[in-house]
């Protein structure tokens, strides 16, 4: 094995979805580690991967492809793909699913850090693009991966990997990466039941909980997986009464415990998945009914993502033209929820440009947003200093309008054009409740700022062009208090312009405050008060 630059083969059992795997190749082609191939086995007898890969193939040598006459179905081609990697390390890949473009390389500096890793995985999001499902299904399980992983008792582990809930993904580490020599120790023949098993990702899982070392990079996420999709399956779900659905959970249930005990070699530990069986069933149907109901809550999210998924299409005419706006997220945290909040708030505003940054580009950014990548910012402060002088260097509009996971448009028909007439203006901040805080260098109260705001080109370019030295303020380093409060004073005796109280009550709120009762506002930062009405996009 080659140490320094060892070959990484990804694996991509795929069936007649084409354009899932372009956009799949596409990703994976960008990946930051160069040494690697990528199988794609066609388990379509019409040959439906055969496109799109030979797009790809044509320009990028390390593609391989294989195709298989006859339907072997999706298990099958799974340990097939497998037995056509050449690497010393492996892993596979469905061809709906999503990879950061340094996925592999952070698995591989993992495996260097510690040669006695069989496993490497990563936190990750459970992608559900169905607004049916939204708050139903869970969607990131990476914490509970990890504890299961981890336990010192080996019997504790193996236990409490059987009585987690199928639904939040126990299974998922079968998208890791492994050594290729410890995956193909695995009998995938006998695991499946001879290649009929639908949850054999579990039977995997539990066996790398079993028998392998698994190393986890909670600090990242790299990993997108689409929920629930079949995948070539026949489901084992197939009813939609309530009884039906608590049968079939009730007989999924009961055929994993025997496969479980089939798999587990200690004895005891079989009688124990058989012993609590009962309480295994119990506990997951009241788990689904209670997300179930929770999902009904979501009303806002549903809401939010029937006008994003509506608003999309190309037959769509937006009604707001803010041509000489760019909005842009700098994000490094909560990006998938950024991008979406983004999408939001384009619902009905064609703005100049769109443009997140960020250290990743994430599974759910549209062709509308452009991405550009920057450093891994790490902390608050970091992230302010980038804003007030490099932000600037990416935008080529008269404004921009930065919004955060946590702080985008909601009613964008209350835009009023007077907000242009500002180089800063951010939804009100409270009165203070001491004698320094939210106030300028006069010891002036300031009632506007806010990191979520419409900022001219010009107060981008003023800090690096005036030379403005980057200090803290009341002990902080906040980029709305440093332009806002620290340096406005001076800013204002070159001509810029701060949005008095009146009009920024109508652009947005966060915190509660008596100027903005009975006001709806253009966009939103944080759900305090009045803002908590408004979607979260938990799921994301």
């Amino acid at each position: 094995m080659n140490l320094s630059d060892p070959l990484v083969s990804i694996g991509i059992p795929t069936y007649k979805r084409p354009d899932e795997l372009d956009r799949l190749l596409r990703e994976l082609c960008k990946q930051t580690y160069k040494n690697i191939e990528i199988i794609i086995c066609d388990d379509d007898p019409d040959k439906s991967a055969f496109e799109p890969t030979q797009k790809y193939l044509s320009r990028d040598s390390r593609l391989r492809y294989f195709h298989n006459k006859d339907n072997h179905g999706a298990i099958r081609n799974l340990k097939q793909v497998l037995d056509y990697a050449k690497g010393d390390f492996f892993c596979w890949v469905s061809d709906d699913d999503w990879r950061a473009e340094h996925f592999v390389e952070l698995c591989i500096d993992a495996f260097k850090e510690d040669s006695r890793l069989d496993c490497v995985f990563s936190n990750h999001s459970q992608i559900q693009e169905k607004i049916s499902d939204y708050g139903v299904n869970s969607c990131n399980s990476s914490s509970k991966l990890n504890s299961w992983f981890f336990k010192k008792n080996h019997n504790f582990k193996k236990i409490s990997h059987y009585l987690e809930d199928s639904r939040k993904g126990k299974g998922n580490v079968l998208f890791g990466m492994f050594r290729t020599d410890f995956i193909r120790k695995i009998d995938l023949m006998f695991i499946s039941g001879n290649y009929k098993k639908n949850y054999t990702d579990i039977l995997i899982s539990y066996y790398v909980c079993s028998n392998a070392r698994v190393h986890f990079l909670k600090n990242e996420k790299l990993v997108g997986l689409r929920g629930y999709t079949t995948k070539g399956y026949k489901t084992d779900f197939p009813h939609t009464s309530p009884l039906g659905k608590a049968l079939d959970l009730f007989l999924y249930e009961m055929k994993l415990t025997l496969s479980y005990a089939k798999v587990e070699r200690n004895k005891l530990i079989s009688l124990i998945f058989v012993l609590i069986f009962p309480f295994v069933v119990a506990k997951n149907l009241l788990s689904r009914i209670y997300r179930f109901l929770k999902s009904s809550f979501y009303k806002a999210e549903k809401l939010a993502l029937k006008k994003i998924y509506t608003t999309e299409k190309k037959s769509y005419k937006k009604s707001i033209n803010l041509e000489d706006v760019t909005l842009v997220a700098v994000a490094c945290t909560n990006v998938e929820k950024t991008i979406i909040a983004m999408r939001y708030s384009m619902t009905e505003i064609k703005f100049g440009a769109c443009l997140l940054l960020s250290h990743y580009e994430p599974w759910n950014i549209t062709k509308e947003i452009n991405f550009k990548k920057i450093k891994n910012i790490k902390s608050i402060d970091d992230w302010s200093k980038f804003v007030v002088y490099d932000l600037n260097d990416f935008i080529k509009t008269k404004y921009i309008l930065l919004v955060h996971h946590d702080g985008f448009v909601v009613n964008p028909d209350k835009w009023n054009n007077i907000f242009l007439d500002f180089d800063y203006i951010g939804p009100p901040w409270p009165l203070p409740k001491d004698k320094v805080s939210f106030r300028d260098k006069r010891g002036e109260i300031v009632r506007v700022g806010n990191s979520v705001s419409i900022r001219s080109k010009k107060i981008l370019e003023a800090p690096t062009k005036y030379k403005i030295p980057w200090e803290s303020y009341q002990g902080s380093y906040h980029e709305d208090g440093f332009l806002c409060s620290a340096n406005k004073v001076f800013l204002e005796s070159k001509g810029f312009k701060f949005a008095p109280i009146d009009i920024a009550k109508d652009f947005g709120h966060e915190l509660p405050t008596p100027e903005i009762s009975g006001i709806e506002p253009f966009l939103i930062h944080k759900w305090h008060g009045n803002n908590k009405k408004y979607p979260r996009f938990e799921c994301f």
